[in-house]
């Protein structure tokens, strides 16, 4: 039995080097040390108590093992984690119950304000290009207006130095279809002269007094001394115009008129004033071109040429009170050298024009 003890105290003082390794250094199956280890001395550590003499084996009795402690298996290495991912931001939560959906709350005011706006400029934009694709429409109730400049032309125009004055227009009237004018339209207008003070009135017509008849002495012609001079007209009738584009932004056309005429012409006299009055119908000849800047309003120019048939003629003032028609007149002119009434004045003029349409049909 001591030997048995004893054997098995040699066996664990020999085995007990190689169990002392580190953790991290496990002994290899058999107690056999690794190859590159030196095995140490047998002996025992210091503070561990060597064999003593009362524990010696026998020598006699065969040694019996102890049996080894199996060595410790290293521990499995932990399976690697698969890698973290930042779940998506609408993902719900990975633990714990799910939250409830959020309630639908009311639409942000300042939103709704703005897709309203974007609607609302959307539309006017579509407006604005379906009023330009749209042309404006000729058609309705007119006025026009028109200011500008008036003169003359003939024999006792030129006998009277008459000078350009002012001219004012005005029509009121209707469209038909685009395309016609009617309406009724008035006009004055006032042209200077440059009489020298003094000129004999008679000799402004080209009539002699010498050659007069008897009759006209009733008129003091040698009285009609004439200081200064100017001329008057007003007309007033219907006129036709022709548009030649029935819609659009540009608007020319031409037209006529049959108006009653007055040409007036004032003298200042030493005795006072005198006026002749000529009385008969104009004929104008119109044309003229407006630019709509909007739908209502159109900006342009007319010319008017206005063919005149003068039919009597009244004397009132200074130099007494006459009348008596044009045609009775010719043979006694036409003595003294005047032909009547080719030799009245005729009349032109050339105005800027604010034109007014009213009306969508």
């Amino acid at each position: 039995m001591l030997r048995s003890s004893a054997c098995s105290l040699l066996v664990w003082l020999w085995a007990a080097p190689v169990l002392a390794a580190a953790p991290d250094e496990p002994a290899l199956p058999g107690l056999e040390p690794a190859p590159d280890e030196p095995v140490g001395d047998l002996a025992p550590a210091p503070d561990e108590p060597g064999p003593t003499d009362d524990l010696a084996p026998a020598p006699d009795e065969p040694v019996a093992l102890a049996p080894t402690p199996a060595p410790a298996a290293p521990p499995a290495p932990a399976a690697p984690a698969p890698p973290a991912t930042a779940p998506p931001a609408t993902a719900p939560a990975a633990t714990g119950p799910a939250a409830p959906p959020p309630e639908p709350g009311p639409a942000k005011p300042a939103a709704k304000d703005g897709a309203a706006a974007k609607d609302d400029a959307d539309a006017k934009e579509d407006a604005a290009a379906e009023d330009d694709e749209e042309p404006i429409k000729h058609k309705g109730f007119i006025i026009d207006f028109r200011v500008g400049l008036l003169g003359c032309t003939g024999p006792i125009c030129k006998r009277h130095h008459a000078r350009p004055g002012v001219r004012l227009d005005g029509m009121l009237g209707r469209n038909f279809f685009g395309i016609i004018d009617l309406g009724l339209g008035v006009g004055w207008g006032r042209m200077g002269t440059k009489v020298t003070p003094g000129t004999s009135g008679l000799s402004l017509y080209g009539i002699d007094p010498n050659a007069l008849p008897p009759e006209a002495a009733a008129l003091m012609v040698d009285q009609f001394t004439v200081d200064d001079a100017r001329f008057e007209t007003v007309q007033s009738g219907l006129d036709l115009r022709v548009h030649v584009i029935p819609r659009g932004r540009f608007d020319p056309y031409v037209g006529v008129g049959a108006q009653y005429n007055l040409l007036r012409a004032v003298y200042d006299t030493p005795a006072g004033e005198s006026r002749f009055a000529f009385h008969g119908l104009a004929f104008p000849l119109q044309a003229g071109m407006v630019y709509f800047v909007h739908e209502n309003i159109a900006l342009g120019a007319q010319f008017d040429y206005v063919l005149t048939w003068y039919g009597g003629v009244t004397v009132r003032g200074a130099i007494g009170r006459f009348g008596a028609p044009i045609p009775l007149l010719k043979g006694a002119a036409a003595d003294a050298g005047v032909r009547l009434p080719g030799d009245l004045p005729r009349l032109w003029s050339l105005g800027a024009v604010v034109h007014f349409r009213f009306g969508k049909d």
